[in-house]
């Protein structure tokens, strides 16, 4: 079969909406039941949890407006890396944070690519994360928010080792890549088997 290019244009109304599609070449005019769908355009607001490993794996919270259920919807990790959409409600999305080392956009998910593992550059600075739809212009950064990377944490040592039954002992941990932004936004906990509790940044080792 033949096929056709064409670049929709901005659509007349700010919400979503539908329009009859006419191919026309020169005087002659092609009508046919093909209806295209503007759909509004989605914002992100804010994100939870806004940190994650570098092993990916992070189910994410994204409220905002303008969310649609549609296939073609992913979130997207800066220029080039999506994964899947997963729709709750128009004001309420979830997706799943891909793996540091991979660069893909792929409807089935996020796959690894060789030769791309340089965490470095995805520790340092974060990933703005937006949502779009398959085919669109990538949204700008306005319409995003910031989600930090962060490596997996070392435990070496604990001060003390040993503390009273009635619990209140004043625990040093001492380790290495500790987590500044996981500490700022409250999510850095200490875990005593099920029992967890809030722990306060001394410094990054």
């Amino acid at each position: 079969s033949d096929t056709l290019r064409c670049i929709a244009p901005p659509s007349l109304e700010q919400t979503g909406t539908s329009v009859a599609l006419t191919i026309t070449s020169h005087e002659a005019e092609v009508h046919s039941t093909i209806v295209y769908h503007y759909l509004p355009r989605p914002i992100v607001v804010t994100a939870f949890p806004r940190v994650g490993p570098v092993r990916g794996g992070t189910l994410i919270t994204l409220d905002g407006v303008g969310f649609v259920n549609s296939a073609n919807a992913f979130c997207l990790f800066d220029a080039g890396i999506a994964t899947s959409v997963i729709y709750r409600s128009p004001t309420r999305l979830q997706c799943v944070s891909p793996v540091a080392q991979s660069t893909c956009v792929d409807a089935s998910g996020c796959h690894q690519l060789a030769g791309q593992t340089d965490l470095v550059d995805w520790t340092a600075e974060p990933r703005q994360l937006s949502i779009f739809y398959d085919g669109s212009a990538p949204p700008s950064d306005d319409d995003a928010v910031p989600f930090h990377y962060q490596t997996q944490p070392r435990l070496n040592k604990l001060l003390p080792e040993r503390g009273p039954i009635d619990g209140g002992s004043v625990l040093r941990i001492l380790g290495f890549d500790f987590s500044n932004r996981s500490a700022e936004l409250g999510y850095t906990r200490c875990r005593f088997n099920l029992t967890q509790v809030p722990a306060s940044m001394i410094n990054t080792t």
